[in-house]
């Protein structure tokens, strides 16, 4: 097949800019203070394992890392304890960049030594920072920056060496699995193209990966209100053209009511996430 067949494919997914960072910073406000631990509010409690899984491609001590997309700021964190020397990162949302900078206060960083620009990867101009060709390793995981050609070629100009990519492959939750078949009759289609574009892009421009598929579970609570909020995009999709009805949105709130307990509904989320290394030759 040809290249652009892949392109156009990883770009169909692509929203625009300002409905991303809406999507995000709603993310940031009313979804991920629920996956912080209790007793140390301090980042989400699971760790994806990219980190783990790039020390055997690169030693993080005094390297130059940038992150584009880097949300609550895990991965710098956890690449700062390894002894990279210089921390980059974009990150396009603006309540992302309050709980990020509010997690490297409480972790005992200094902010100050790190260099963090609120914009969309799209604004960030390479030469105008000196950024082309300069980190050891350009680090972009689950984020918009993966959903456009230009913006990967531009992620891959700002390494000197190494580039990394995390990708969703397939997102399935048990209690909207069942909400959705109860409403449709059908199974929900959790899979995710992003990777295997991707990976073929990759692979056309020259580029061979490192690719590992990691599997994780997690159990997930959420307030009933929040977790109906998170379905009905799931379950009525506009691009299907399934608008819901009063009708739908009362069947949809008495199915998710079925799993409450104490006013909340608990989910088990399985992801199953590529890791995509390579170098530039």
């Amino acid at each position: 097949m040809e290249k652009e067949y892949f392109i156009e494919k990883l770009e169909k997914r692509k929203m625009n800019p300002q409905e991303d960072k809406e999507f995000w910073n709603n993310k940031a406000k009313k979804i991920f203070i629920h996956l912080f631990n209790e007793n140390e509010q301090r980042g989400p409690i699971i760790d994806d394992g990219s980190v783990e899984y790039l020390k055997q491609f690169i030693d993080f001590k005094g390297k130059s890392i940038l992150d584009v997309g880097f949300g609550t700021g895990k991965h710098l964190k956890l690449m700062s304890d390894e002894g990279v020397a210089e921390l980059c990162g974009v990150e396009m949302s603006d309540e992302m960049m309050k709980c990020a900078r509010k997690y490297f206060i409480e972790s005992g960083m200094d902010i100050e030594k790190m260099e963090l620009h609120n914009l969309f990867w799209e604004e960030i101009d390479l030469d105008k920072l000196n950024w082309r060709n300069k980190f050891d390793l350009v680090f972009a995981s689950k984020t918009p920056a993966l959903d456009s050609y230009e913006s990967v070629k531009k992620l891959i100009s700002a390494s000197k060496k190494g580039i990394f990519f995390a990708t969703h492959i397939d997102i399935s939750e048990d209690v909207l699995s069942e909400v959705y078949r109860e409403i449709h009759g059908r199974e929900y289609d959790s899979k995710k193209w992003s990777y295997w574009h991707l990976f073929n892009i990759l692979y056309l421009d020259g580029y061979y990966a490192n690719i590992k598929i990691e599997e994780k579970k997690q159990r997930a609570e959420y307030p009933t209100d929040m977790m109906i909020s998170r379905y009905i995009p799931r379950v009525f999709s506009k691009k299907s053209g399934e608008e819901p009805g009063e009708r739908d949105l009362n069947e949809l709130k008495r199915l998710i009511k079925k799993y409450e307990v104490d006013g909340k509904v608990a989910a088990i989320i399985t992801r199953k996430i590529a890791f995509i290394y390579f170098e530039k030759s």
